[in-house]
């Protein structure tokens, strides 16, 4: 009876042992979602065992759909059926020597691709980062983009920066709004409207005022500096001329 339970028990054990397996992925078939497996184990004539195609485990299949292929040369966990190693699937990746993790810190969720590029989530410092390495980043929205941020909001572009809008584009800031340009800052468009007091400085620091009183506008100092086109009606209260005007200056009503 004894001996029965323990033939039964080391049965079970070679059962189990031969159930999960660690292996290197010897080749992938992604348009399948399968690999093959070469396990520890060897045949007969001394050749390395390589599974029949092995079904790669993923969080969603149906409906939703996640993808993700392991690499070859990839240590992979293996889940068998206990009638062999015929049927099975691969239910995850694993670190080792050779592949070491990213990053060393319970509180991060890494994801990091062969080119260099990563993506980063640290739970304790509450931060989202990431890089993409000598490439670009494209999101197609169907409806509506809402951005709230609560502190700062810094975009460093390093060429051209493209927004095409097709509907109404609005800007709102509850302190300050500035655009910096190193060179030329152009605003076309058929209107051009602006609502409230404007102030501008020159290029040797003084402030020119545009300021509403009532129903009249009253603008200071203004100097400009090279020719200017002004294609309509110019109303001039007082009009004091340095040098002599090539041309016919006509008074109105």
């Amino acid at each position: 009876m004894v001996n029965d339970i323990v033939r039964r028990l080391e049965a079970l054990e070679a059962v189990v042992m031969r159930m999960i397996r660690v292996g290197v992925v010897t080749s992938i078939l992604p348009e399948k979602g399968t690999v093959r497996v070469q396990l520890p184990d060897v045949h007969a004539g001394g050749t390395p065992l390589v599974t029949r195609e092995l079904p790669v485990r993923f969080d969603k299949t149906c409906q939703d759909k996640q993808y993700q292929m392991p690499d070859v040369g990839e240590h992979v966990l293996c889940l068998f059926l206990p009638n062999g190693q015929e049927q099975g699937c691969v239910i995850g990746a694993i670190y080792s020597e050779a592949d070491t993790v990213p990053v060393a810190d319970p509180d991060k969720r890494h994801i990091r691709f062969r080119d260099g590029t990563w993506l980063e989530y640290d739970r304790k410092r509450h931060e989202l980062t990431g890089h993409i390495v000598d490439g670009s980043a494209e999101l197609t929205i169907d409806r509506d983009l809402t951005a709230d941020v609560g502190g700062t909001a810094v975009a460093r572009i390093g060429e051209d920066l493209f927004v095409d809008v097709e509907g109404n584009a609005i800007v709102t800031a509850g302190g300050e709004l500035t655009a910096e340009s190193a060179t030329t800052i152009q605003v076309v468009a058929p209107l051009i409207r602006l609502v409230g007091n404007v102030t501008t400085t020159g290029a040797d620091g003084d402030l020119v005022t545009v300021e509403r009183r009532a129903d009249e506008l009253h603008i200071g100092d203004v100097e400009q500096r090279g020719d200017y086109l002004l294609k309509g009606k110019l109303h001039v209260t007082d009009l004091i001329v340095d040098n002599p005007i090539d041309g016919t200056l006509g008074g109105g009503a």
